[in-house]
């Protein structure tokens, strides 16, 4: 008669053990691997507008007008200022969205807003942001949440022209360190 042989009850716990420690370690790895992946769609989706935005400069000597007060009002659309880019002319074939904005239980997605769109400061609205702007040559910003999903940078052009880094996501300190992710006609920040 062959003797059975089999695993014994302490393989197996071994084995267990061992793949319980490689998922604990695979499963953050996949989490981070979604926000790099985000973070890096954030960025050329901005990079992408802000082509769009040159071009358009280049054909009207004028960048879009901001049609929702420069970002700061939960009144308006982004819809009708970025529909600049699309009507009559397409600078770009769709407008992107805001991969880390999320709906409410109210459908209210940022400051009373319900669409998804990039925040969009434009010059021209108000003598002082006008002046700033001007000082440091920005036509305009972009502005996407970023990984920590709250507005960081809520309106201050000294910081954004003097690059200071205050209000800008920054990877280096953690995949959803927070800052937002900023573009402006003087490149990504």
């Amino acid at each position: 008669m062959i003797g059975k042989k089999g695993f014994t009850l302490i393989e197996l716990l071994i084995v267990v053990a061992i793949i319980g420690i490689l998922a604990a370690i695979a499963v953050p790895n996949f989490l981070n691997a979604q926000i790099r992946a985000k973070v890096a769609r954030s960025w050329a989706d901005l990079r992408t507008i802000v082509n769009a935005m040159e071009q358009y400069h280049l054909d009207k000597n004028s960048y879009i007008p901001d049609f929702d007060g420069i970002g700061q009002s939960s009144v308006g659309s982004e819809i009708s200022t970025y529909k600049q880019l699309t009507t009559p002319i397409a600078y770009l074939s769709s407008i992107p969205l805001d991969v880390w904005i999320r709906s409410d239980e109210s459908g209210s997605v940022l400051r009373g807003k319900t669409e998804k769109y990039f925040e969009y400061w434009g010059s021209g609205y108000g003598v002082t942001t006008n002046a700033v702007m001007k000082r440091y040559g920005l036509g305009y910003v972009i502005r996407s949440v970023g990984p920590d999903k709250t507005e960081t940078w809520l309106g201050d052009y000294n910081a954004i022209g003097a690059k200071t880094g205050r209000f800008t996501y920054n990877p280096s300190n953690g995949l959803t360190s927070t800052g937002d992710i900023i573009a402006s006609n003087r490149g990504l920040e």
